[in-house]
C-alpha cells in the first residue's frame, strides 16, 4: 500500500515544477481520488437501491439520512473548514500541530456523543414520523465516524495522499457488503448498520495514519482549550447550518408534505447532481489552503486578483459539465435508475444548475470570504440564503412536489452566488 501511494505521488510530482505548485497538483490529484471514490461508490449503489428497495422505501431511508445528516453537521462544529486553516498556519511546529489535533479531536466527539443522545430523544418523542426506529438508530455510528475523521487535518497538511486510501477501503467495503447482503426492501436496516461500520472504521484509520505519519505527540485536552475551539468557530458552526437550510433540508420538507415516491424521486436527482458536483470539488479544497498560505504572504489585492483570474476558467468548466448534464439526463436516469426513476430526469436537469452555482460559491465564499477573514460576511450570505430558501422550498413544493423542491434547489444556489459576488466586489473596491 505504501509503495502505491509512493508510486502515484511520484507521477502528480512530476506534473509540476516548483514546491508551492508541486503540493498544490498532489493535493488535487489526491483529493480527485478521493471525490472520485465519494462520488462514483454512491453513483454506484444509488441505482441498486432504488431498483432493490423500490422508489417509496428508498424515499424513507433517504429522508432518514436527512435527518441524521442534521446531527453530522452539529457534530462537524465547522471544523471541516476552519480546522483546515488553523493547521496550515501551524503545520510546521509539532507540538503546535499536536495540540490542535487532540483539541478538536476531543471536541467533535463530544458534540457527536451529545448529538447521539439528542437523535434518541427525539426517536421517542417523534416516533411517528421517524419511522422505522431502527434506521435511525442504526445510524448513530455514521456521526461518530464523520467527527472523528480528520480530513482537515490532513488538507491543512496538504498531505493527501494516505488520507485517501485510508478512506476509500472502508467505504468501499461497506459499499461492497451492501451489493452482497440488501437483497429485498426487508433488508433496508443493513444500509445504515454498514455505512456506519465504514465510517467509523474510515475515521479510526485516519487517526492512526495521522499521528503515525506527523509523529503527532498525546496531549490531554483540557476544557479550556475545547471551550475556545467552540468559541471560536460558532461562526462558521452557524454558517454550515445556513448552507444546510439550503443544501439539506429540501428533502426533509418534502419529506413532510410528500409523498416517499415523490421524496425518492427529487432524491435521485439532488444525489446524481450533488455525485457530479463533487467530482471538481477538489479543485477549490485543495485551493484553500494554498490561499489561505498566500493571505500572509501578499496582499490582499494579488490574492483577490488571483482568485478571480482562476474563477474565470472554473466557470468554463462548470458550465461545460452543467449542459452535458442537462443533456444526457433523459438517457442517464432511465438507463441507470430504471423506468420507476423517469419523472427524476426533470429534476435532474433542473437541479443540475447546482453544479455550476455551487461550485463558484464554495471558491467564492470559502477559498475567498473565509481565507480573508471575512466571516461575518460568508456567515450573513449563507444564513440569509437559508432562511429564503425554507419558505421558499416550502412554497415550491407545496405547488409542484418534487419538482419544485428542485427549482428551489438551483435557485437558492444562485442566489448565494450573487451574495458572495456583491461581498468579494466590495473588498477589491476597498
Amino acid at each position: 500500500m505504501v509503495t502505491m501511494i509512493r508510486h502515484i505521488d511520484n507521477i502528480f510530482l512530476k506534473l509540476a515544477k516548483g514546491s508551492e505548485i508541486r503540493r498544490a497538483v498532489r493535493n488535487i490529484g489526491f483529493l480527485t481520488i478521493l471525490q472520485g471514490a465519494n462520488s462514483v461508490l454512491p453513483l454506484i449503489l444509488l441505482p441498486y437501491l432504488v431498483r432493490v428497495l423500490g422508489i417509496d422505501m428508498f424515499g424513507v431511508l433517504v429522508f432518514v439520512q436527512v435527518f441524521v445528516g442534521y446531527f453530522q453537521i452539529a457534530a462537524d462544529y465547522g471544523f471541516s473548514w476552519s480546522g483546515t486553516r488553523a493547521v496550515a498556519v501551524c503545520r510546521d511546529n509539532v507540538t503546535s500541530r499536536s495540540e490542535l489535533f487532540c483539541s478538536i479531536i476531543a471536541t467533535k466527539l463530544l458534540l457527536s456523543i451529545l448529538c447521539c443522545g439528542a437523535v434518541c430523544v427525539a426517536v421517542i418523542v417523534f416516533e411517528k414520523s421517524l419511522s422505522p426506529r431502527d434506521l435511525v438508530l442504526l445510524s448513530l455510528g455514521t456521526i461518530i465516524g464523520n467527527a472523528i475523521t480528520p480530513l482537515w487535518f490532513f488538507q491543512g497538511m496538504e498531505r493527501m495522499d494516505y488520507f485517501a486510501v485510508f478512506s476509500v477501503i472502508p467505504k468501499a467495503l461497506s459499499t461492497a457488503a451492501i451489493f452482497a447482503l440488501v437483497r429485498t426492501s426487508e433488508d433496508v436496516a443493513l444500509v445504515p448498520l454498514f455505512q456506519s461500520a465504514g465510517g467509523l472504521l474510515g475515521g479510526v484509520l485516519s487517526i492512526f495514519a495521522a499521528v503515525r505519519l506527523f509523529e503527532l505527540k498525546a496531549a490531554t485536552p483540557q476544557f479550556n482549550k475545547i471551550w475556545q475551539q467552540l468559541a471560536q468557530n460558532w461562526q462558521i458552526f452557524a454558517s454550515t447550518i445556513g448552507i444546510s437550510l439550503y443544501r439539506n433540508t429540501n428533502i426533509f420538507l418534502l419529506g413532510l408534505i410528500g409523498t416517499p415516491t415523490e421524496v425518492g424521486s427529487y432524491a435521485i436527482a439532488e444525489k446524481l447532481v450533488k455525485a457530479v458536483q463533487g467530482a471538481v470539488e477538489p479543485v477549490s479544497q485543495s485551493l484553500f489552503p494554498m490561499f489561505g498560505n498566500k493571505v500572509g504572504q501578499l496582499s490582499q489585492g494579488e490574492v483577490k486578483s488571483q482568485l478571480f483570474r482562476i474563477s474565470k476558467f472554473y466557470a468554463v468548466g462548470l458550465s461545460m459539465l452543467c449542459l452535458l448534464l442537462i443533456a444526457a439526463a433523459a438517457w442517464i436516469v432511465p438507463m441507470v435508475f430504471g423506468n420507476l426513476a423517469e419523472r427524476a430526469v426533470l429534476n435532474v436537469q433542473i437541479g443540475s444548475f447546482v453544479i455550476f452555482f455551487g461550485g463558484l460559491n464554495f471558491l467564492f465564499g470559502v477559498v475567498g470570504l473565509v481565507n480573508f477573514g471575512k466571516k461575518n460576511a460568508f456567515l450573513w450570505c449563507v444564513n440569509l440564503c437559508g432562511l429564503f430558501n425554507l419558505p421558499f422550498c416550502f412554497l415550491m413544493s407545496t405547488l409542484f412536489r418534487d419538482t419544485g423542491a428542485s427549482m428551489a434547489f438551483s435557485v437558492s444556489e444562485g442566489l448565494l452566488t450573487l451574495l458572495f459576488l456583491r461581498q468579494l466586489s466590495r473588498l477589491k473596491r476597498s
